[in-house]
């Protein structure tokens, strides 16, 4: 029972390390707890010493995971709530989404051509500087 419960405290603390996803500390602190269970009920049987690091390996587990969980969920609850407001903004100030999307295509699109027209302008200013000297060269040549 001892080792079962080593087992379940190294994969809770495993799972801890995948915080980037909600899935990961939810499953550790399964892991967590499955793993506390089998670790009281092994030191009831034989309290020995691979019982208690069992113990301490799935409490540090599970109270890791928990801490993980609880800061993933404030943190979707918080993104929920800022975007909620910032739409709330958008409606009272009569600003579309599509308005917006609209507007910001059409600035991108004017400085994109602004930006192309001038690039064009100094690519054909380059390759009149080059050519020119050449033209008039093969003008004397009679070419």
């Amino acid at each position: 029972m001892a080792v079962a419960g080593i087992l379940f405290g190294i994969i809770s603390l495993m799972l801890s390390l995948t915080f980037f996803t909600f899935i990961g500390p939810v499953l550790g602190l399964i892991a967590g707890g499955i793993g506390i269970i089998l670790s009281v009920i092994a030191r009831k049987k034989q309290p020995d010493s691979l019982a208690t690091v069992a113990l301490i390996t799935n409490i540090l587990g599970a109270i890791l995971n928990l801490i993980i969980a609880l800061t993933c969920m404030a943190c979707i609850s918080g993104a929920k709530f800022v975007g909620d407001k910032v739409m709330k903004e958008m409606q009272k100030s009569d600003m579309d989404p599509g308005k917006i999307q609209d507007k910001f295509k059409k600035q991108f699109d004017e400085g994109y051509k602004k930006k192309f027209d001038d690039a064009f302008n100094e690519a054909k200013k380059n390759i009149e500087k080059k050519s020119g000297p050449e033209k008039e060269k093969k003008d004397s040549d009679g070419w």
